[in-house]
């Protein structure tokens, strides 16, 4: 039953219980809705994302005994524009076949679909022989997809670029 005041002393009347229950019936309804507009959000999110999603950074096989990495696109879409920086404003080392150079930014045109990089790489500040989980961490390739839209990848995290 419901009532008014603190007192509870009066009985609500009849129109007080049906503004009440539109009160709750709208606050339903706006959950509702929210979660709806949410699930739309994350499905658009994903359809936008699914040709960036098999692009990374991962670890390329030994060269010579040096270890390094590789720009991956597990995608069946190839990625143009594909380039790779430190994100500690470190050079990058470039393993050549004419031996290692330290650049700036590494850049490939194009990393096929289910292919890797041409070159292997590695923070230039990298100590040793071996890669370190901890240089994943400190590198970042930006690329563009099938569709055109600009991504960027620093580890796990991968985020739009470009767009307004």
């Amino acid at each position: 039953m419901f009532h008014r005041g603190t007192a509870e002393t009066e009985q609500a009347t009849p129109n007080e219980i049906d503004m009440l229950a539109d009160r709750y019936a709208a606050g339903q309804v706006a959950t509702d809705l929210a979660r709806i507009a949410s699930n739309q959000d994350a499905a658009k999110a994903a359809e936008e994302a699914k040709y960036a999603l098999g692009v990374g950074i991962e670890a390329a096989d030994s060269n010579l005994g040096q270890t390094g990495w590789r720009v991956s696109n597990t995608g069946d879409y190839a990625v143009t524009s594909v380039k790779v920086r430190t994100t500690n404003a470190a050079k990058i080392t470039v393993y050549f076949g004419s031996g290692p150079k330290q650049v700036d930014e590494y850049e490939e045109a194009v990393v096929g679909a289910q292919s890797v990089s041409k070159q292997m790489f590695r923070p230039a500040d990298s100590v040793g022989l071996f890669t370190e989980p901890s240089e994943h961490a400190r590198m970042a390739v930006t690329f563009t997809d099938a569709n055109g839209q600009g991504w960027e990848r620093v580890g796990a995290e991968l985020c739009k670029i470009g767009t307004e």
